[in-house]
């Protein structure tokens, strides 16, 4: 078949989702491993625009980066890709009446005991800002919960694995995600990854 035959964008297309199932087959296996190869080290500002951009597109939401430069981590490009979907839909249901996205990056110094599970040291700490409703304190402990959701009638299978396949990739990159929220408020999603050195 030529490429220029009406069907082939539709079979281009095709072969391309393809592609992107299996590779998102073996990383989804990786990550039932409890394990990711990291091959790819640099800043992720280029891939979350992306992302947040796609996620949001046909949306009357407003997007807003605040991403500071020379930020590197090591990390694996279609898992994190998975994580940012994973938010920014998370997101795009918390605002479903429109409201603004605000993503920013910013490296810190953590010390041991300052958030849970992660050691002392450098990293990127990415954050995921929206105007939406909120969600009661109480329930920000179980939310990366496998199965667990907020949302009322959701017995789908499926429901609820999200955010625990985001902590997952977290943890597979050394980090976490963390959230903050109360009603009307909005809610804050903290992904710290580990900071490579600055060069």
């Amino acid at each position: 078949m030529t490429s220029t035959h009406q069907l082939y964008p539709i079979l281009e297309l095709a072969e391309q989702s393809a592609n992107q199932a299996r590779e998102l087959g073996r990383r989804l296996i990786y990550l039932a491993k409890g394990e990711l190869p990291l091959t790819h080290t640099g800043p992720l500002g280029p891939l979350i625009r992306q992302a947040v951009e796609a996620g949001l597109r046909g949306a009357s939401i407003t997007s807003r980066f605040e991403l500071e430069e020379g930020l590197e981590v090591r990390h694996d490009e279609q898992a994190l890709r998975i994580l940012v979907d994973v938010l920014v839909l998370n997101a795009r249901e918390a605002m479903a009446a429109g409201g603004t996205l605000t993503v920013s990056a910013r490296r810190c110094e953590l010390a041991g005991d300052q958030v849970p599970g992660l050691a002392a040291g450098s990293y990127v700490r990415h954050t995921f800002q929206d105007t939406g409703r909120g969600m009661a304190e109480d329930l920000l402990p179980r939310i990366f919960e496998p199965y667990f959701t907020t949302k009322e009638g959701r017995t789908q299978k499926g429901a609820g694995v999200s955010l625990a396949v985001a902590q997952a990739i977290a943890l597979s990159h050394g980090g976490a995600l963390r959230a903050d929220s109360s009603p009307g408020a909005g809610a804050a999603f903290h992904l710290y990854l580990p900071a490579l050195p600055a060069a």
